[in-house]
């Protein structure tokens, strides 16, 4: 069980992460590094998405069978409810 000690620490290391200057790569790897020390996990994915056309870019995972990561991305943009440009005129993200 993590303590509110460790928490309250974590959140101060995520926030001096975020005030370096990493690229976004680097900055993604030390910040799920952080996380996992917390809350444990097997499996992300955590594309950056282009304001502009709502696609993600630059994407990050690790998941249990990378060769499918390709078919997963596509099935996330052909469905309406997997893509962001829903979130948004729905009102999900302000």
């Amino acid at each position: 069980m993590t303590t509110n000690w460790a928490v309250s620490r974590s959140l101060d290391r995520i926030g001096g992460l975020c005030r370096e200057s990493l690229e976004d790569h680097g900055l993604r790897a030390a910040l799920l590094a952080e996380l996992g020390s917390i809350v444990p996990f097997r499996w992300f994915a955590w594309p950056l998405t282009d304001p502009g056309s709502c696609t993600g870019i630059s994407p990050m995972a690790r998941i249990p069978c990378p060769q499918e990561l390709p078919a997963l991305i596509r099935l996330k943009y052909i469905t309406a409810p997997g893509r962001w440009t829903s979130l948004l005129a729905g009102g999900g993200l302000q």
